[in-house]
């Protein structure tokens, strides 16, 4: 992780939703300048804040860590499994080692 991981991680996953940083800080009740200073490193979000920044962008805590930084269409097809059942998260895994051992998967 580098020095500012979370400035840096909030202004990609931003991003990746089309949102400007200060329409985000407007929409979460703060002023226009709150998350670019989050993502310029120079504030953290609160503890008691942060789920909220992360629940705005369509995410879970957990995944804001991820640093393998995951495209949107990964962090979708993630979300996706987590409704599916035991038995179908299995197929799917059958598929996904499949579509490995034959080289055909590029992250």
């Amino acid at each position: 992780m580098t020095d500012n991981f979370i400035g840096e991680r909030f202004s990609q996953l931003r991003e990746a939703r089309n949102v400007s940083a200060r329409k985000m800080s407007l929409d979460l009740g703060h002023s226009t300048s709150y998350m670019n200073a989050i993502e310029a490193g120079r504030k953290l979000p609160s503890l008691s804040e942060f789920p909220y920044l992360c629940e705005y962008l369509g995410i879970k805590p957990r995944e804001f860590f991820d640093d393998r930084k995951p495209s949107l269409k990964q962090m979708r097809a993630i979300e996706a499994i987590y409704e599916m059942s035991e038995k179908d998260v299995a197929l799917l895994l059958e598929i996904i080692e499949k579509l490995n051992l034959s080289g055909t998967s590029k992250r």
